[in-house]
């Protein structure tokens, strides 16, 4: 299979996953960081999950709930191999991880809530 993106062995997929997950400091679910990681034209989502699932069992991410997060030894492990990201992809996935935290900070923003009131009140 020919690919067009920057992104093409299982490694840099995996660094891919850790730097967003790091850029975006919170946890995120799935959908989330697939959002944010599909950024490079190239990435195919069967690897792209594959990778997350070795990367959780690793214990690089952690996977709590419907929620993951990047752990110390992720970190640690990125900052190895970080500058092998191609620039055009680190600049992608900044961007759609600066567009998916301020959704979740307005999302925290806005809080609702019903009261039910007795009749005639």
């Amino acid at each position: 299979m020919q690919r067009f993106g920057f992104v093409r062995s299982e490694l840099e997929i995996k660094t891919l996953i850790l730097y967003v997950l790091r850029r975006i400091a919170m946890p995120v679910r799935f959908e989330e960081l697939t959002e944010m990681t599909m950024c490079d034209g190239a990435l195919d989502y069967f690897e792209f999950a594959g990778c997350l699932e070795d990367l959780v069992k690793t214990g690089h991410i952690e996977h709590n709930g419907d929620n993951y997060s990047i752990t110390e030894k992720g970190i640690g492990n990125l900052e190895i191999c970080e500058s092998s990201l191609a620039l055009s992809v680190r600049q992608n996935a900044d961007k759609s991880a600066d567009r998916l935290a301020f959704r979740l900070r307005r999302e925290q923003q806005v809080l609702t809530e019903i009261n039910e009131l007795s009749e005639g009140e």
